[in-house]
C-alpha cells in the first residue's frame, strides 16, 4: 500500500511541473527539431546526382570530368 501511494505521490508532483521546467521542455524540442532541420540542409547540399554509365563514358571519352 505505501508503494501505491508513494506513486501517486510522485505522479502528482511530475504533473505539478514548475514553468521554468515547461520553458526548458520546449527549448529542448526546438533545438532537436533546429539540428534536424541543419542535418537535412547539409546532407541534401552535399548529395550525389548520379549518372548512367553510358553518360559517364561519353564525359571520359570527352575528357570533361576532372581528377579529384
Amino acid at each position: 500500500m505505501n508503494l501505491l501511494k508513494f506513486s501517486l505521490i510522485s505522479f502528482n508532483d511530475a504533473i505539478d511541473m514548475n514553468r521554468a521546467t515547461k520553458i526548458n521542455i520546449v527549448y529542448l524540442f526546438i533545438a532537436i527539431i533546429g539540428v534536424v532541420v541543419l542535418h537535412d540542409l547539409w546532407t541534401n547540399d552535399r548529395s550525389v546526382t548520379p549518372v548512367p554509365y553510358s553518360e559517364f563514358k561519353t564525359l571520359v571519352c570527352e575528357e570533361m570530368l576532372g581528377n579529384r
